[in-house]
């Protein structure tokens, strides 16, 4: 598991002790990103921690997985496929979020552009944390 750390310390470009520290990781992807604010948040809409999103936060985090799972039953209606990455406009502000079970990472745009090396820097984190995050049972014989 340590090399999980490390690979996530790389991600941020963060010190490897500080990677378990959520306030600190979500700060370190919205600056690494160059986005106005990040929230990192459950499958429930609480949220686990979150940077630069203040008043927005709570909010985001709770309609994020219905809007979620909304788009993911219509897509599924036209018998497409939905990916893990959806960006889209909630009122003024555009948003990027990222599920990757058991969590929502959720990030406020600066603009209303996505680069390719955004997409792939969220997509590992939220890799990384979901990993972090999931629920895990260790047998020792």
């Amino acid at each position: 598991h340590l090399h999980r750390r490390w690979r996530l310390a790389k991600l941020l470009r963060m010190p490897v002790d500080q990677v378990s520290h959520l306030p600190t990781v979500v700060e370190a992807l919205a600056n690494r990103a160059h986005f106005d604010g990040c929230i990192l948040s459950d499958e429930d809409g609480f949220v686990l921690a979150e940077s630069k999103a203040h008043d927005d936060a709570e909010k985001l985090a709770a309609i994020v997985p219905r809007i979620y799972r909304r788009i993911q039953e219509d897509v599924e209606t036209a018998d497409m496929q939905l990916d893990d990455l959806v960006s889209m406009s909630i009122g003024t502000r555009m948003v990027t979020v990222s599920r990757c079970h058991p969590i929502y990472l959720t990030l406020v745009h600066n603009s209303k552009k996505l680069t390719k090396s955004q997409v792939s820097l969220i997509e590992r984190v939220a890799k990384e944390l979901a990993w972090f995050l999931s629920h895990r049972a260790y047998v020792r014989r």
